[in-house]
């Protein structure tokens, strides 16, 4: 299943992020890289555009549905 718990960390992730994301999105005003646990409505409709893995979709309907 590809939308699994985020909380089994391997050393390329933070958070269930990729890291080399995290880092990056870190610099850039405006941008919030987060693992589908922490996304919320607020975030959500908050910012104009959403970046989104197929795999946080699946997993943010079944949460929220």
């Amino acid at each position: 299943d590809d939308a699994h718990d985020d909380s089994e960390e391997n050393p390329s992730t933070i958070a269930g992020v990729d890291v080399n994301l995290k880092v990056a999105s870190q610099n850039v005003f405006k941008v919030k890289a987060i693992n589908q646990l922490g996304a919320n409505v607020y975030d959500i409709l908050k910012h104009e555009k959403l970046v989104l893995s197929l795999a946080a979709i699946q997993a943010l309907e079944k949460r929220l549905s």
